[in-house]
């Protein structure tokens, strides 16, 4: 899918919902992530994300900052990628979870609908990410610890960010992994 149309992706900060929705009008992106109230991600045509950046300065709004990606993740630049993984998900069976799995897509629990859980995993594939109404979701559910796996911190921060009374660990080798499996024993 990344191959079949030059796209991109440029982080939002600081944007109203107004900056955000004129921005998405004047350039044709989409958003395609919510990492939080003061941050979103854009997806769109290499000429949208150039214009972009631009056209965010016009409207005031604080920082647009291109991402190094291969193409316009969650936007419907991923068709051909959710037209593949269909016919894969319809091989796998899929029961009612066992305990709370958040969606990507609505930010909250998964249903104990099969059918409704595959529909919702393509739907993540070409719509937005709601990665803050993930974290409240979890909070809700009584969530107050946050592990994330691999390099970087990218999303403890954006995790404290929503709410710096969480606690984050970041796991990326297995020092911090051992650091990790102690500090949340208390």
């Amino acid at each position: 899918a990344c191959e079949q149309t030059p796209s991109g992706m440029i982080a939002i900060v600081g944007a109203t919902p107004d900056q955000l929705a004129a921005l998405c009008e004047k350039t044709g992106c989409t958003v395609a992530n919510v990492n939080s109230a003061a941050q979103q991600v854009l997806s769109g045509s290499k000429d949208a994300i150039a214009s972009a950046a631009a056209v965010a300065k016009e409207l005031g709004i604080k920082r647009a900052i291109p991402l190094a990606t291969a193409g316009a993740f969650h936007s419907p630049f991923m068709a051909p990628a959710r037209e593949k993984l269909a016919p894969i998900l319809d091989t796998i069976a899929f029961h009612a979870p066992k305990f709370p799995v958040l969606s990507n897509v609505t930010g909250q629990p998964h249903s104990d609908d099969p059918s409704a859980i595959k529909a919702l995993m393509l739907e993540q594939v070409t719509g937005t990410t709601n990665w803050a109404a993930d974290v409240e979701a979890a909070k809700a559910l009584g969530c107050t610890r946050f592990v994330e796996f691999g390099p970087g911190k990218v999303l403890s921060g954006l995790v404290k960010k929503i709410d710096a009374a969480l606690v984050t660990v970041n796991v990326a080798d297995l020092a911090s992994l051992e650091a990790a499996v102690e500090g949340l024993k208390g």
